[in-house]
């Protein structure tokens, strides 16, 4: 199953999905969510699933990157309040 990596309309968030699986992240945490990939897959190499992710995450970066370098707005809210939609809690750095 392939995973993708979707910039949520608020423009402060991205969705992750995959299959029935999906949970939506703060965009803020979109670093650390790649580098917490890219370790499993050293962690984990016979697991190719991990190369799909870390994918998935590289391009959202590179079109909020492209998005912002053309003058769209792509908001990065530090200081959002709480929400039970980012229940994934934040991966170990």
């Amino acid at each position: 199953m392939k995973t993708t990596a979707t910039l949520d309309p608020d423009g402060t968030s991205f969705t992750m999905a995959r299959g029935a699986w999906a949970n939506s992240y703060p965009l803020t945490d979109l670093p650390k969510w790649i580098a917490f990939y890219r370790r499993q897959a050293k962690l984990h190499p016979g697991q190719s699933s991990y190369a799909d992710d870390i994918e998935a995450l590289e391009g959202l970066k590179r079109q909020a990157d492209n998005r912002r370098a053309n003058g769209q707005e792509v908001r990065r809210d530090e200081g959002a309040p709480y929400s039970p939609r980012f229940s994934g809690g934040l991966p170990d750095t």
